[in-house]
């Protein structure tokens, strides 16, 4: 019966480090999990951060459109405005006064 005990001893032993290494497996895969689910969060970030830089590099598109628009028309208001004369408007308007 002495050999009889031994192989229950060594069953019980195998049968708990089976139990051991389920646990250790369980432990594994919800790290695996909370990796994945990180990756996951953190491609959801960059796709969201990707499409927010889209979206301000085409707003700065539109701000260079319009500073470039703005500076036409500067320039055609400053040509306009060199059409006037204001010194001799001014000594026009002086001598109208004072007749």
């Amino acid at each position: 019966m002495h050999a009889a005990g031994n192989v229950a001893n060594m069953v019980q032993e195998i049968a708990a480090a089976a139990e051991e290494q389920a646990a250790y497996v369980e432990e594994v895969t919800v790290s695996i999990e909370d990796v994945s689910s990180i990756s996951k969060e953190s491609a959801s970030g960059t796709e969201e951060s990707s499409a927010a830089i889209e979206e301000q590099s085409a707003s700065m598109d539109q701000l260079v459109k319009a500073a470039q628009e703005l500076a036409r028309l500067s320039t055609e208001l400053q040509a306009e405005v060199s059409k006037f004369k204001v010194g001799e408007a001014d000594s026009n308007i002086s001598k109208v006064e004072n007749r």
